[in-house]
């Protein structure tokens, strides 16, 4: 009860196959340091070279402190480590690797960085972020058809939001 020349090729060629996604599934290259990657205005520098980009700016009807730290938590919940939260300077500057859905597996490296202003007396409060992602040519087809920096930015604006409304 032997197996076919053609089943023994193909389960060869999966195994193979599978090998080698797997290999390169769980070697990220690690995400720079967000102090390389922002300035203290927690803008980009104009140097940075990441494959996908997310930049946007809401508006928040709360307090700047409750902002901020809803901010904080939104990034620690997301598995981003916090590398500074200077509230005098309303910085919080993060980065850490997020698993994708789609692409089983494969964590995609992120830095990013959030900017708290107060716009005027009355709790409104304008949140700046910025995140990058960096991935390898293997993962970018898949990556492309749904940005991670974009998905990652809409997802941390929902998370403040809602992270908002229970204060």
């Amino acid at each position: 009860m032997g197996t076919s020349p053609i089943a023994r090729h193909r389960l060869a060629v999966a195994l193979v196959f599978s090998m080698s996604i797997g290999a390169c599934a769980t070697t990220p290259s690690p995400a720079p340091h967000p102090e390389t990657v922002y300035t203290q205005s927690g803008a980009r520098k104009g140097n940075v070279e990441s494959y996908d980009k997310f930049n946007a700016a809401r508006v928040f009807e709360y307090s700047y402190d409750d902002v901020f730290e809803a901010t904080k938590t939104a990034f620690f919940r997301k598995g981003l480590q916090i590398h500074k939260a200077d509230p005098r300077e309303g910085l919080i500057l993060a980065s850490g690797s997020l698993t994708r859905r789609e692409m089983i597996g494969y964590q995609i490296p992120f830095t990013a960085s959030a900017k708290v202003a107060v716009i005027d007396r009355k709790p409104t409060t304008r949140l700046t972020i910025h995140a990058d992602s960096y991935w390898d040519i293997f993962v970018g087809g898949a990556v492309r058809m749904n940005p991670s920096a974009q998905h990652l930015g809409n997802e941390l604006f929902a998370d403040i939001q809602k992270i908002l409304t229970t204060y």
